[in-house]
């Protein structure tokens, strides 16, 4: 084998043996790496800016990507809602870190997705997400082996490869806090910090909702939330009927009733009243697996159907 033989082997695969004459050598084209980042209809679109930000008192993270300039005032300032696209391509998604049974935390996971451009917003139908990690930092977050496969009405949409974001910040709910320093709640053996608290009839019961992030009878808890919890309520003196842990912490949307012959729960004043009502409530449910336990006292306004 000559010099020149040896040369063509280092830098091709070739599928028949070497003679003196390289160009008799058949050789097979390399694979070609998919491009990383953003893919309409499988083709790469150059992306201007990566931004995260959340719900202030939250966990989940919204990522938003986009093909034109866009700054963290923007985004910020628009939240919980989104700032018009103009003419750019925005794509924005959910990323949340469950609660386990146990009391740890579950490997973050992909929530949902959303596309935003000329023609307004709509929701993404999820093919296929997956990702390995992610870091959040205080400038910065980086999602690690990230992978996306989404499509809307118009097109196939995706994401290739790890992703760095500038980190906004968390933004405060526009919405009244309610502190609730009477009440102790624990989940899985993790205390929560409850915001927020109202009671909304529905169905014939009435369902006392706390939530970590302030809330009012007409908020939208379809993002924004990693956290609320339903107790559905029946009967005068009212009693637990049965208890639903909702939000991205808790994607199986877990929900039970064991426990709830023995809760307390007393309410000063009619839950069919208007204004706000305190109720006393202690007791221990297994919710779906999750051991929550409450004592304490609750603030909670009366919302009235719209």
């Amino acid at each position: 084998m000559n010099r020149r033989c040896i040369s063509v082997l280092a830098t091709v695969v070739a599928t028949t043996g070497c003679d003196d004459n390289p160009s008799n050598a058949q050789v097979a084209s390399a694979p070609v790496k998919p491009k990383h980042g953003l893919t309409i209809d499988d083709v790469h679109i150059a992306t201007k800016a990566a931004l995260v930000t959340g719900t202030e008192g939250e966990s989940a993270l919204r990522v938003t990507v986009s093909t034109d300039n866009l700054d963290c005032d923007a985004i910020t300032g628009a939240y919980p809602e989104r700032p018009a696209s103009g003419s750019g391509k925005r794509l924005d998604f959910w990323l949340a870190q469950p609660l386990e049974t146990d009391g740890s935390h579950g490997p973050w996971t992909f929530r949902s997705a959303f596309m935003t451009d000329a023609d307004g917003g709509r929701g993404v139908v999820t093919r296929a997400a997956q990702l390995d990690d992610v870091i959040e930092m205080p400038d910065r977050v980086t999602v690690k082996g990230l992978e996306i496969a989404g499509q809307d009405h118009k097109a196939l949409l995706g994401w290739q490869g790890p992703l760095v974001a500038n980190n906004c910040g968390r933004v405060k709910r526009k919405e009244e806090a309610r502190p609730q320093q009477g009440l102790k709640l624990s989940i899985a053996g993790q205390s929560f910090s409850i915001h927020g608290a109202s009671v909304r009839p529905q169905a014939g019961q009435y369902f006392l909702r706390l939530t970590r992030a302030p809330h009012r009878c007409a908020s939208v808890f379809t993002e924004g939330y990693d956290f609320y919890m339903d107790l559905a309520l029946k009967g005068d003196p009212p009693k637990v009927q049965f208890a639903a842990l909702l939000g991205d912490m808790f994607p199986g949307n877990p929900s039970g009733s064991k426990g709830k012959e023995s809760f307390e729960l007393k309410a000063a004043g009619r839950l069919d009243e208007v204004g706000d009502v305190t109720i006393d409530m202690s007791g221990t449910l297994d919710i779906g697996g999750y051991v929550t336990k409450v004592a304490g006292e609750v603030d909670a306004r009366r919302c009235v159907p719209l």
